[in-house]
């Protein structure tokens, strides 16, 4: 899977870079249909905002999009976060996919059963 890093005017550090690539390149090892992953990285600039630091992942595969969007004090933290929203949200997406491959089976009607009384070898009541 591709991690493609953009970032708006500054630069993202080598750890965290690699700490993103890392934790991202393993979700697309667990799903294995997905084929690109765009991690986004901006700062608020309002000084009351307390969660600065905020990071978007966007997963591409096979016609799905999955999205997710966190923010945390720090860089890592926020990576942690949005890593956490993923794999919640690829595991809703895998269970549609799966729900509507396998529908459920539902017990067809048959007509009820005997009553026990007349069955030889039944305990009486």
């Amino acid at each position: 899977m591709d991690v493609i890093i953009a970032n708006g005017r500054r630069t993202v550090e080598d750890d965290v870079r690699a700490l993103v690539e890392e934790k991202v390149g393993r979700l697309g090892t667990r799903w294995s249909w997905l084929e690109r992953a765009t991690v986004r990285f901006a700062e608020e600039h309002n000084p009351r905002i307390a969660d600065c630091e905020r990071c978007e992942v966007e997963m591409v595969g096979h016609g799905r999009v999955v999205r997710a969007r966190a923010a945390a004090p720090g860089t890592l933290a926020a990576v942690d976060l949005v890593v956490e929203k993923l794999e919640h949200r690829l595991e809703r997406t895998k269970g549609l996919l799966v729900g509507r491959s396998h529908p459920r089976r539902r017990p067809s009607r048959q007509a009820p059963a005997p009553a026990l009384g007349g069955i030889r070898g039944a305990p009486a009541s």
